[in-house]
């Protein structure tokens, strides 16, 4: 555990900072960076909630993009499943917010999709992700709601594993509404 937080913090040195280990290791990818600054500001343990859940989306989405070959991926993707073991519960405020005027919602929406995406049924990451915006379950999920998270950042590879994912609850459920891709 401590190798790989020393893995941690010198790859968000050499990224965010340029730093020591910048001089002895090649520069990671671009998408590799950025995993590093979600990691670097989740570990400054001065964001909120909010900052916390972002850092983790675009994390969860550098991943899911597969342009992480530095051989980074385990990192990136253990940083985060370890972390979300450490977040309790979603604050109950962010639960109740009505009406939404900042957004907020869509972008819970948003970082609840990512994150269900990426990570499978039985993580910590899911569970986290399940409390985001839970008055829109896993088979409720619609094409318009898919509208909202492409204003963020979306692929078409996230695209399909959600869709998948969806249409097994679905048929899990019982439910006859078939594909969450087309409009009902």
């Amino acid at each position: 555990m401590l190798d790989t937080a020393t893995k941690v913090f010198s790859l968000a040195q050499t990224c965010v900072q340029g730093g020591p280990a910048a001089k002895s290791v090649q520069r990671p990818s671009p998408t590799t960076q950025v995993g590093a600054m979600c990691i670097s500001l989740i570990l400054n343990r001065r964001c909120n909630f909010l900052e916390e859940i972002l850092a983790l989306s675009v994390l969860a989405y550098c991943i899911a993009t597969g342009e992480v070959v530095d051989g980074y991926f385990g990192l990136l993707h253990g940083f985060i499943q370890v972390h979300c073991m450490g977040i309790r519960d979603v604050p109950s405020n962010l639960l109740t917010r009505e009406p939404d005027r900042y957004g907020i919602n869509d972008f819970l929406l948003w970082a609840k999709m990512v994150l269900l995406a990426t990570y499978d049924h039985d993580t910590q990451t899911n569970r986290i992700a399940v409390k985001l915006r839970a008055s829109v379950p896993l088979k409720s999920i619609r094409l318009r709601h898919f509208d909202i998270s492409r204003r963020y950042f979306w692929n078409d590879n996230l695209t399909s594993c959600l869709g998948v994912r969806v249409g097994r609850e679905r048929v899990v459920a019982g439910s006859k509404t078939g594909s969450p891709l087309v409009k009902t």
